[in-house]
């Protein structure tokens, strides 16, 4: 037979124990466990217990107050990667994408007015055409 340690019968006294029942019915089949844990409740017995202060509405932020110094300093924080590039960074994407859209664009209207051309370059020969024949 495999007795309850002083541990497993504190656990018990206080409902704490994982095998509440298991030592319970050890309890009432053992009679030196039992006067063991007679013995450890008349000691434990002798112990007032103290009675948990009532916690008001601010007393999150009173812990909080007491250890925000005391943290470290939030260097895990995460960021975009770009949140630490200097402003000349940025500034300097700005430009190039600027430049990039000026030469772009006045080459697709340079491309467009060239094509306008030609189109009108060939209706004016076909109309000439056609004003021949008429």
């Amino acid at each position: 037979m495999t007795h309850s340690s002083d541990q497993d019968l504190i656990l018990h006294y206080y409902g704490e124990a994982d095998e509440g029942i298991a030592v319970a019915v050890h309890l009432e089949q053992c009679a030196a466990c039992a006067a063991a844990y007679r013995d450890l409740a008349e000691t434990l017995n002798m112990i007032p217990v103290a009675d948990v202060p009532e916690r008001g509405p601010q007393y999150g932020l009173e812990v909080w107050q007491r250890i925000r110094h005391q943290l470290p300093d939030s260097e895990g924080t995460w960021r975009p990667f770009w949140m630490g590039w200097n402003q000349s960074v940025f500034a300097g994407i700005a430009m190039t994408l600027l430049i990039a859209g000026f030469l772009v664009g006045g080459r697709g209207r340079a491309s467009i007015a060239g094509l306008r051309r030609g189109l009108s370059d060939r209706l004016r020969s076909r109309t000439r055409r056609n004003d021949a024949f008429c």
